[in-house]
């Protein structure tokens, strides 16, 4: 491995090792801060990428796109299991019918917020993003429209219907519970 040479050129501003093997990342002023790889082949001048470094760049960016996907659906998993988690659990604990929602929705239950009806809201953290807010519902009888998308990671619920769920399931009536 050589020393850094900066009449070598420089590869993402990093000067160029002198023998071309690699490139300084510490300081460009000598020796011991540089790395050799030996797959390294800068381009001769800054508009030509050789074939080798175009598949260097595309498995970068597959694997970035990966690591990207693999994180959404881990956090698609958390999410729906804390919906599944949040809206069983308080119903089992209360006995109430119960509204776990992330999206644009109208809720409407009967009787008096915070002593027949509740209303809590809880983020959810997420890779990517940071958080996911949800918004809970816990009441005996009323009525809750959800207008955003549906899915296991944007709502759930768990209670008694007065009738069957309306406009594709987006519409529930609840019975008292």
């Amino acid at each position: 491995m050589g020393c850094a040479a900066a009449d070598k050129g420089k590869v993402n501003g990093l000067t160029t090792l002198s023998d071309g093997s690699g490139v300084c990342i510490g300081g460009n002023d000598g020796c011991g801060d540089c790395f050799d790889d030996g797959d390294f082949n800068p381009p001769s001048d800054e508009r030509s990428v050789d074939k080798r470094q175009k598949a260097d760049i595309a498995g970068s960016i597959a694997e970035l796109v990966n690591a990207i996907l693999d994180g959404h659906s881990a956090d698609d998993t958390a999410r729906a299991n804390t919906v599944k988690n949040v809206y069983s659990g308080l119903a089992d604990e209360y006995k109430r019918n119960v509204v776990v929602c992330h999206t644009d929705h109208e809720a409407n239950f009967e009787g008096v917020e915070g002593t027949d009806w509740y209303h809590e809201h809880f983020e959810v953290d997420i890779q990517i993003g940071g958080t996911i807010g949800y918004e809970v519902y816990v009441g005996k009888a009323g009525t809750f429209k959800r207008n955003g998308d549906g899915g296991e990671i944007n709502w759930g619920w768990s209670g008694v219907l007065a009738k069957d769920s309306e406009e594709d399931g987006s519409l529930l009536t609840f019975a008292t519970r």
